[in-house]
């Protein structure tokens, strides 16, 4: 997963640490989302992964005061915090598809961002672990795929 995290920072001009706390989110919302035989078989093709969504945060979204409205950290931290707050709202693919965008903006990725660094996620992945294995996560997870293609 370092390679992909190098290759995000180059290209996208992220930090490392919001590449992989990004990138850390984004596989945790792939192990909840998709059967625990597709994800073993994912997480096995992908060096460093369990280590990294370890290593991310419990929750990619800003943390939340007492009166438990979200804290922002910077424009990517208040954007993650709107996206996730109208990701409820809306509900259904929409809402899951503004959720993805929420979690990486509350990472630190922005708005602009998101779908390239989706798209370079995908492509990574199925370099790694093959079109066939990514091909059935993306179908249980079709706002990942259709933000990818929307960069």
């Amino acid at each position: 997963m370092e390679e992909f995290i190098q290759m995000v920072t180059s290209r996208l001009g992220l930090g490392a640490s919001t590449a992989r706390s990004a990138t850390g989110g984004l596989l945790t919302m792939i192990r909840d989302r998709v059967g625990t035989k597709d994800f073993s078989e994912l997480a096995e093709k992908l060096p460093g992964a369990e280590e990294m969504m370890r290593q991310a945060p419990a929750q990619t979204a800003p943390p939340e005061k007492a009166t438990g409205a979200p804290e922002p950290s910077g424009a990517a931290g208040l954007l993650g915090g709107l996206m996730s707050k109208a990701a409820s709202a809306a509900g259904g693919p929409l809402g899951s598809a503004m959720s993805l965008t929420g979690l990486l903006g509350g990472a630190g990725v922005g708005l602009g961002q998101a779908g390239s660094f989706v798209t370079m996620f995908v492509e990574f992945v199925k370099g790694k672990a093959g079109a066939g294995l990514v091909d059935r996560v993306l179908g249980q997870i079709p706002e990942l795929g259709k933000l990818a293609r929307a960069s």
